[in-house]
């Protein structure tokens, strides 16, 4: 399983490397997306990851997202109530909220 870390501030302009990252390495196999050292996040950088997670979930791969309680990323995604379209929040992997 691969991973990639992420930190510091995630904005729009990141979106594009971001997704082609999570792209490629999908199509390798299961994936973590460690966003607990992300202070800042734009609400696309969000949409890529929802995108990444339905991507994995169509070519039956899996996106494990390490999201550290009250980290930038949770606290956006409860915001802009992402839990509820699938986003999934600390200890919960993109694949149906299933492990």
């Amino acid at each position: 399983m691969k991973t990639i870390a992420k930190t510091g501030i995630l904005r729009q302009a990141d979106a594009r490397d971001l997704a082609a990252d999570l792209c490629g390495a999908l199509d390798l196999g299961d994936v973590t997306l460690d966003l607990g050292g992300v202070s800042q996040v734009d609400a696309g950088i969000l949409q890529v990851i929802v995108s990444a997670g339905h991507l994995a979930d169509r070519t039956g791969r899996r996106l494990h997202l390490a999201l550290p309680e009250g980290c930038a990323v949770a606290e956006a995604a409860r915001a802009l109530a992402l839990p509820r379209l699938g986003l999934p929040l600390p200890a919960q992997d993109f694949n149906g909220g299933q492990r």
